[in-house]
């Protein structure tokens, strides 16, 4: 896919190494992504939107101006232009105490950073983007989840939690009340109690239960985006 990676770096007045270096991504694949052989994955854009903050993220990856005219809808649904991308705000590390008092704040919502996620349909409900933070999902396995990973998810509605979640699918996403956002796994659901066990596959950390009347918003983890 065709981007604009070259002509900011240059405008910059920076080689292809000291860009790569500047937002922390390996030189040999950076090559790759302005060249268009490799897709800009959202955690690039996370790490040149957090440096370079005044960029657009719209013209960055995109030189036909036809895909720039992509819908700029409100985090209720995410943006999904002719290319199928996602454009998905996102919550960082850093963000996380802000998005606790701000979570049903629409102007908050759309001052936070958007990033993209590739699709391969469109998808509908309401999408956010998690940068983890801990250990705790990291056993050491090809399935851990590690810190500055960034999960996509979609939001499970309120009115699914009066019902058996599909516990054995995903991994989720917990907005807390007073632990702030937890990413766990959800090992039982006592729906009669309003209960739930969550799990870290990290063993250093012990299951515990959360009761729902605690919890704001719960996610789905649909899909988890790696450093390079």
């Amino acid at each position: 896919m065709k981007n604009n990676l070259e002509k900011f770096r240059t405008q910059l007045g920076l080689t292809k190494r000291a860009f790569a270096a500047a937002i922390e991504v390996n030189e040999g694949s950076y090559n790759r992504m302005e060249a268009g052989a490799l897709t800009v994955s959202a955690n690039t854009i996370a790490a040149i939107k957090k440096t370079y903050p005044d960029v657009s993220i719209d013209w960055l990856l995109y030189t036909d101006p036809a895909l720039n005219k992509s819908k700029q809808g409100a985090h209720i649904s995410p943006t999904v232009t002719d290319q199928l991308i996602m454009r998905v705000p996102l919550v960082n590390q850093y963000a996380y105490a802000g998005y606790l008092s701000g979570f049903s704040d629409e102007e908050y919502l759309e001052e936070l950073p958007h990033i993209p996620f590739y699709a391969d349909r469109e998808y509908k409900g309401t999408y956010m983007a998690f940068e983890v933070r801990g250990d705790s999902m990291d056993d050491g396995t090809r399935d851990a989840i590690l810190a500055g990973d960034i999960v996509l998810c979609r939001e499970i509605d309120r009115s699914y939690w009066q019902h058996k979640l599909h516990i054995h699918k995903w991994n989720f996403v917990i907005v807390h009340r007073t632990d702030g956002i937890i990413l766990k796994q959800i090992t039982a659901h006592n729906v009669a109690a309003g209960v739930i066990t969550v799990h870290s596959q990290n063993a250093l950390y012990e299951d515990r239960k959360i009761n729902l009347k605690d919890v704001v918003q719960l996610f789905n983890v649909v899909k988890i985006e790696r450093k390079l």
